[in-house]
């Protein structure tokens, strides 16, 4: 119905339609980023694959103390 008020601005519908459209695609992109997360298992079998005598891997998960937001890490250094 924004569009039929009047009198009509740019700023009218950018506060209206534009603004909400943000926090939407926000939560989106972090939905679909976490879908892509690799688990530990799997980054062992990928690093596996890269088997040297100069590095190390290790992999694994962590925690920032609060039960949900646990991070999975891979992390490589020299021997």
């Amino acid at each position: 119905m924004t569009p039929f008020i009047k009198p009509r601005s740019w700023s009218r519908l950018l506060w209206t339609y534009l603004l909400p459209i943000v926090p939407f695609a926000t939560c989106w992109d972090g939905v679909v980023s976490l879908l892509r997360v690799y688990s530990p298992r799997a980054l062992e079998a990928m690093s596996g694959e890269l088997s040297s005598a100069d590095y190390a891997w290790e992999t694994g998960a962590a925690s920032t103390g609060a039960a949900i937001f646990e991070y999975v890490y891979l992390v490589g250094y020299p021997v």
